[in-house]
């Protein structure tokens, strides 16, 4: 993985799964190597698996859930990120997706809210990949959106 090198750690994971086949970070790695290959489906199938032997991976869930989003499954990527937050509440990328999935599917009062946690979380970064993101270009013209994103929101 580190070499960037997927196919040939996808074949590495499958042989330590052949040994071992209840290693959930060895699965999540799997999962990792196939959505590094855009091979969302069999990506989900594999964070599948490691949640399954460890539900309190919350870099699992969260994964789970960005390969759910990329297949469009937002509802489902919603879900799972919702699982990383229970177990690590203060990730700003998993606030930044959820808002992305809501932002997706229409719902600018969810998408807005999760957007302002995760720019509470981490103002610059956030708030610059919101200025550039095509998934929340629905939530842009929103007034709440601008004062998010100038950083001069005075709502609760």
């Amino acid at each position: 993985m580190e070499l960037k090198r997927y196919k040939e750690a996808v074949t590495s994971y499958n042989r330590t799964l052949k040994i071992n086949p209840n290693d959930s970070d060895a699965w999540r790695g799997h999962g990792d190597a196939q959505a590094k290959l855009k091979r969302d489906t069999k990506a989900v199938n594999s964070y599948s698996q490691a949640l399954k032997i460890n539900p309190n991976d919350s870099d699992a869930w969260s994964s789970y859930g960005f390969s759910l989003y990329i297949l469009g499954r937002y509802e489902e990527a919603v879900n799972s990120y919702d699982r990383a937050l229970e177990i690590k509440p203060n990730d700003d990328e998993v606030w930044y997706n959820i808002a992305r999935c809501y932002a997706l599917q229409g719902n600018l009062e969810q998408a807005t809210e999760n957007l302002q946690r995760a720019i509470e979380l981490n103002p610059q970064r956030r708030r610059a990949m919101a200025e550039n993101d095509l998934d929340v270009v629905r939530i842009r013209y929103n007034e709440r959106f601008q004062k998010l994103i100038q950083g001069i929101n005075k709502e609760n």
